[in-house]
Parts: C-alpha cells; sequence; structure tokens
C-alpha cells in the first residue's frame, strides 16, 4: 500500500500521450519503491488511459497510504500560465483548451497530498508534465500554508518546457538504484540533492518541504560488505519473494564466514538428480553426502534445500541465479530430512567426487 499512480494519456481536446514501446512506467515506479515496503493495492484498478475529472476526482480521494511513506506518481499533459497570476493546472482527458480551471488546480492536489500526509510520516510526489514548474510551486505553497500539516514533502518534476516520458523516473531509478544501491537508507535531502546535481544535464527538478530526517527505509536488510552489482541481484530477488520468504533468503545469501553467497552455486548436475530419485525412494530412508573438505558438500546440500522452496526457487530462476534444471517444486511433496552424516552408516551413499 502507499503507491498510488495516475496516467493520463488520452485527451479530448489535446493530443494523446504515446509510450516509448514497451514502456510501463506504472510498473517501474512500483519496482522502485518495492523495497522500501511502498507498493500498489492489489485491488485498486488502475488510473490510467482516458480519465474523465469525475473519475479523476473519485482516484484522488481514494488514494492510499502506508507506515513507510506514500508516493503519487502523475503522468500526464500539463498546462502553463493561463489568465494571470494563474500557475496552471493538471489536464484530465476532458479538459477544454483556452479554459484555465478546467483540470486539476494546485489547491485541489495539495487538499489530497494533506490527506495524505496526515496518515504517514513522508509524502513523494512525482509528476512527469509539460510547463509544471509554476504549478509545482503552487503546490508546495498550498501545502506550507495548510494548519498542521507538517510531513516532510518531496515533488520531483521536470524543468522542461515539453517533457519527455519516464525522464523524471529514469533519474530517480539512477539515484536510488545506482548511487544509493547498497544503502539501507536514504534521506529524501539526499534524492533531492541528486536531483538538484542533474537540474541541468537531465532537465528535472525538485521542490523539498520540511524533509529535515525523513528518509525511505528498506523493508529487508541486505548482508553488507557486497559490491554493488550483487546488492543489485540480491534485491531483484528479495523484492520478488513474498514477505515470510524475504527474511528467510536473506539469512541463508550469505555464509556466515568467508561472504561466499551461497545462493551461487552451480554444477552437482547429476548429483542432485540421485537425491531426486532418492526422495522418491521408500526403502532408503538416509541418504548421506560425503566428500573431503572443500568440496561443496554443505553448499550442495543448501541448494537442494533452495530448490524445494517454490517460491524463492521461482525468484531466483527469475532472476538469473539459478537454472530451472531439476528444480523440483510439487507443493504436494511430503517433506523430508535429509541428513549429512561424517562417515557412511548404512543407507544410501553419495560421495562427492572431486
Amino acid at each position: 500500500m502507499g503507491l498510488n499512480t495516475v496516467l493520463i494519456t488520452e485527451y479530448d481536446n489535446y493530443d494523446d500521450i504515446a509510450f516509448t514501446e514497451g514502456a510501463d512506467y506504472a510498473a517501474a515506479v512500483a519496482k522502485i519503491f518495492a523495497s522500501f515496503g511502498i507498493e500498489r493495492d492489489p485491488g485498486a484498478a488502475p488510473v490510467q488511459g482516458r480519465v474523465g475529472a469525475t473519475d479523476l476526482n473519485t482516484a484522488m480521494n481514494a488514494w492510499k497510504y502506508s507506515p513507510a511513506g506514500a508516493v503519487v506518481y502523475w503522468l500526464g499533459h500539463g498546462a502553463g500560465y493561463g489568465a494571470p497570476q494563474s500557475p496552471g493546472r493538471l489536464l484530465h482527458s476532458e479538459s477544454i483548451r483556452e479554459k484555465t480551471h478546467n483540470g486539476v488546480i494546485p489547491g485541489t492536489l495539495a487538499d489530497a497530498l494533506v490527506d495524505l500526509g496526515m496518515n504517514t510520516k513522508l509524502v513523494v510526489l512525482i509528476i512527469e508534465a509539460c510547463r509544471i514548474d509554476a504549478f509545482v510551486r503552487a503546490v508546495k505553497e498550498c501545502l506550507r500554508e495548510a494548519p498542521q500539516y507538517k510531513c516532510p514533502t518531496l515533488i520531483l518534476c521536470s524543468s522542461e518546457t515539453v517533457t519527455v516520458p519516464g525522464r523524471v523516473l529514469s533519474v530517480l531509478e539512477e539515484v536510488i538504484e545506482d548511487v544509493c544501491g547498497a544503502d539501507a537508507e536514504i534521506s529524501l535531502a539526499r534524492i533531492a540533492c541528486e536531483f538538484e546535481l542533474r537540474r541541468s544535464s537531465m532537465k528535472v527538478a525538485n521542490e523539498p518541504l520540511d524533509l529535515d530526517k525523513a528518509a525511505l527505509t528498506r523493508t529487508t536488510q541486505l548482508p553488507t560488505g557486497q559490491t554493488l552489482d550483487v546488492h543489485r541481484l540480491l534485491r531483484d530477488v528479495v523484492d520478488r519473494l513474498p514477505p515470510d520468504e524475504r527474511l528467510h533468503f536473506v539469512a541463508k545469501a550469505q555464509s556466515a564466514g568467508s561472504g561466499e553467497l551461497t545462493w551461487n552455486f552451480e554444477g552437482r548436475d547429476e548429483e542432485r538428480r540421485a537425491v531426486r530419485t532418492w526422495l522418491d525412494t521408500e526403502d532408503e530412508p538416509i541418504c548421506i553426502v560425503r566428500g573431503k573438505g572443500g568440496q561443496g558438500k554443505s553448499a550442495f546440500l543448501g541448494d537442494i534445500v533452495t530448490r524445494s522452496r517454490p517460491e524463492l526457487c521461482e525468484a531466483l530462476v527469475r532472476a538469473g541465479l539459478m537454472t530451472e534444471v531439476d528444480s523440483w517444486t510439487d507443493l504436494a511433496s511430503p517433506n523430508t530430512v535429509i541428513l549429512w552424516f561424517p562417515r557412511d552408516r548404512g543407507g544410501f551413499l553419495m560421495p562427492l567426487p572431486a
């Protein structure tokens, strides 16, 4: 919960907005914030395509928040200065040209953000629209003047007159995944600073409000001391797992001694098939795995246990960290305990060759 998206791409009186082929901005923003426990409501219908005034107001009144924060991603047309002293507005599908307030004005958007901010610890508003700089500043002032509104708020937007869909998101992804990819906590002030550094080169802007020490905190802490590319692999797996699997996986993602990544296991296909065959037999009650020191007995058995957990196995396969060969994920199979003894005590003996 806490992630809200508005993608208005079809208009009655303005040109429709075309995306790059294959682009899915709703999925992209969801991926960026998934690590922080800010997710889309799975039961909420997406607000995208043709969105009229009534549907838009209904959607804004139903925006969700979470204890971790609230995020609003808005993509659509913006209108710059209309009548004198007007900061413009965000357009909906029914907006008519030449009518200054025929759209979402700053006060309306600010009211919806106040409802979010009164119930959570931070708010991030991302707007991808044209000619929006004055509108964004007006929203910030409305929030500043709202009685009792003290929620740290960061507004991210494009500084271009004609913006490119996805530009702001790509910069945000770079900051969170690359610059701060290994950080367990990312302050909103840090994000604002990184956007400021890219104001000229990437044509993005930010408007901070009472940020103080507000920060996005990753819900699952990954092992420390790894390179950024390893962190990305781990994070990609963790974000695909259900909550009950995440902590279990992270605890096993790094061995206590050498720092070796225990999920990165390759080979031993023949031995794995032998264990799989043994699991289907009833007359061999014990499987003993033997081998010299350093031949990978523990890692081998750990790989087998991993392959017996369907959701974890699927996440590793999708991340490219495990092959699909000999993965068994039949939930109807009985649980089996695999024992490893230092010497032969009977049963099925399977030595690991050097």
